[in-house]
């Protein structure tokens, strides 16, 4: 099932298994665009998490393991230069 959050800064959408959230992820910002996207498995993140500015700019991206960071993380500045990076 999709289960959808409003508030006044926006809004994400999820899929809920079992009472975990399993599958895509997807918080919007009262604008419509896309804040954060992701996956989750069994109700943990997994995969390539991606969040953005409200400019619909890259902010930070990475992968996650049952919930943990792992690898290669980027932070980037408003206007997409990169502002960091670090490995996990």
């Amino acid at each position: 099932s999709i289960i959808e959050n409003n508030s006044t800064e926006g809004y994400y959408e999820t899929y809920y298994e079992n009472g975990l959230a399993n599958g895509p992820y997807k918080q919007y910002f009262r604008n419509g665009q896309i804040e954060t996207e992701g996956h989750y498995k069994k109700g943990l993140k997994t995969g390539l998490w991606i969040k953005y500015y409200v400019n619909g700019q890259l902010k930070r991206e990475g992968h996650y393991e049952k919930d943990f960071k792992i690898g290669l993380w980027k932070t980037y500045y408003h206007d997409g230069q990169l502002q960091s990076e670090g490995n996990y």
